[in-house]
């Protein structure tokens, strides 16, 4: 049986201790957000009430950009349509939405553009993609 290591102090650590509950009894991997999601289904809260609370509480604790996280909802939205067109093709074409976002993006090739668009999709937390609510608060 596999364990997972004992956390150290984070943010939910925090999120759990304003619950009431020890903040040590979590293993929670904080870079998951499926994990995030399901634990915070468990203490009856909304992810984007945790996302607030972290905010509050820790500051600007998100590593990724807004200009990265525009970047991820817009692809997003795009790939969500249905297209006869590969994944690779539809990121190409958002170049000039892209470019008005991150504007060094304009001196990329295509293949470059198509690697950094997509991490930044990758990098988007996913209840920034489907919450238009925070969508709204931090754009």
């Amino acid at each position: 049986m596999e364990r997972k290591k004992k956390p150290r102090a984070n943010t939910i650590s925090a999120m759990v201790a304003a619950a009431g509950g020890n903040p040590k009894d979590h293993f929670v991997d904080e870079n998951d957000w499926s994990e995030v999601i399901d634990y915070a289904k468990t203490l009856g809260v909304t992810p984007k009430e945790i996302f607030d609370y972290t905010q509050k509480t820790r500051g600007n604790t998100y590593k990724t950009k807004t200009s990265t996280m525009r970047i991820g909802c817009l692809i997003y939205d795009t790939l969500k349509k249905k297209s006869k067109l590969s994944t690779r093709s539809r990121i190409i074409n958002l170049r000039k939405k892209i470019e008005v976002i991150e504007p060094k993006y304009k001196k990329f090739s295509d293949q470059k553009l198509y690697e950094n668009a997509n991490h930044a999709h990758k990098r988007t937390p996913s209840f920034v993609l489907w919450d238009s609510d925070v969508r709204e608060d931090l754009f």
